[in-house]
């Protein structure tokens, strides 16, 4: 019976407004803009969005892979010093235990007076000599946590994956067609003390990288393919949760007591947002902020299958804030540096770059903070200042240095560096701005 319903339960395409970029590509059209006029989103084009994305993200993983295992056999003599370094942050600002222990047990305010007291303890001028220790401007910056979709410092990936998903845990990136919300494939990556443990750098262990799509969940006995098909996200994710966990238990059952997170995307709109705005840190933040739960927050009458599942204790935290204080405790808990952390593409992403562009000049830092959006909404509202930016597409999108634009990709510098660069960028090139 199942097999035979085709109609999802919900439209993940609801949710496409809240994508600029793939929006007034697809929808609205960009006045002013090379290609004007936009595109029609047909299931050819998302079945070639999601041969790129696949492409992407099976080359990220294995990046993690490589960079876990280098810093575990101390060959990054530089990185494993500063990694020592901010282990002695860590301990003398409780991070790594007051600070977790209140989230769960005490509920976030608690956990934030603790964090806070702690650093007071230490005394800020300590505190941001320490920090200037170990986060510099030309330190190499890459895919290091789970999902793949925010470049960070490499000498902070073990400490970002230990406070988000604890000392041992399999993260699972899931995928579903943005059609018909049925499952497509995935892989596993297990997690110790912040470094990617499951096969020899290459994307998973073996035996998890495979189809399951026929695979029964044991209670009702559906098939995987179809269990998310017409169910909201969170009694869908709940059963892809067990059926996961049953296939990890057979294949890795040392791991059977971890706790299992399921990274859920949707193909096709939803993830393409993760690769669009590759120069501009804080608009991927809001976009994890969206998927994470933040669409509820904003009106929308179901949450995304785009979300992680379940949400870890510190992205819960970060969820109960405003989204215009997201962004620095995002940076504040993890590095605790304002540093401007450009995105990269590690693949051609041929219809991203051909069909879809990328900015010219992406927005500011404080612009993405004050942007807003909610259900109803053709395109998020930036505040009166900004200006937008026209698109480059092809090879030019890709913005990589030796260029002319702003804050290229992988060039990691501090947000006012990035922001007078942006700045500059709209006073000296007007015909880079688009006419609206």
């Amino acid at each position: 019976m199942m097999a035979k319903l085709r109609r999802p339960f919900q439209d993940e395409s609801l949710f496409a407004p809240c994508l600029r970029h793939f929006y007034s590509r697809t929808t609205l059209g960009r006045p002013g803009d090379p290609n004007e006029e936009p595109i029609k989103f047909t299931q050819t084009l998302n079945e070639r969005a999601h041969i790129d994305e696949k492409e992407e993200w099976t080359a990220r993983v294995p990046a993690f892979g490589h960079l876990s295992k280098a810093i575990a056999r101390g060959d990054l003599d530089e990185e494993v010093e500063a990694v020592k370094r901010l282990d002695e942050f860590m301990e003398a600002t409780g991070v790594s235990d007051d600070f977790i222990k209140g989230t769960v047990t005490q509920g976030a305010d608690v956990a934030m007076a603790t964090a806070e007291a702690k650093l007071a303890e230490v005394g800020e001028g300590s505190a941001i000599s320490m920090i200037d220790n170990m986060l510099t401007e030309d330190m190499e910056a890459e895919y290091g946590i789970f999902p793949p979709v925010i470049p960070i410092p490499q000498r902070m990936t073990a400490a970002a994956m230990s406070i988000i998903y604890g000392q041992s845990a399999d993260c699972v990136y899931y995928y579903l067609d943005a059609f018909t919300n049925e499952y497509l494939w995935t892989w596993f990556n297990h997690i110790e003390e912040g470094v990617l443990k499951t096969g020899h750098g290459d994307l998973i262990h073996h035996a998890f990288y495979h189809s399951f799509s026929e695979r029964r969940h044991l209670r009702t006995g559906e098939k995987l393919k179809h269990v998310t098909v017409q169910r909201p996200a969170a009694e869908g994710l709940a059963m892809v949760n067990d059926v996961l966990k049953d296939l990890r238990n057979e294949v890795s059952p040392d791991n059977s007591m971890d706790p299992l997170y399921i990274q859920s995307v949707s193909s096709g709109a939803s993830s393409m947002d993760c690769q669009y705005s590759n120069r501009a840190f804080m608009e991927i933040i809001g976009f994890l902020y969206f998927w994470s739960g933040g669409s509820l927050l904003r009106g929308f009458p179901f949450q995304s299958y785009t979300t992680l599942y379940p949400v870890p204790g510190v992205f819960d935290l970060l969820l109960q804030l405003p989204l215009d204080m997201l962004g620095p405790r995002f940076l504040g808990l993890l590095a605790g540096s304002n540093l401007w952390l450009p995105m990269h593409s590690m693949t051609p992403l041929e219809s991203r770059f051909e069909l879809f562009g990328d900015m010219a000049i992406p927005p500011s830092y404080d612009e993405s903070l004050a942007a807003y959006f909610t259900y109803g909404m053709d395109a998020p509202r930036y505040p009166p200042g900004y200006k937008q930016s026209k698109y480059l597409y092809g090879q030019d999108a890709q913005v990589r240095e030796p260029t002319e634009y702003p804050v290229p990709e992988r060039k990691v510098m501090g947000i006012g560096d990035a922001e007078n660069e942006i700045k500059k960028a709209r006073e000296e090139h007007p015909e880079w701005v688009a006419v609206r």
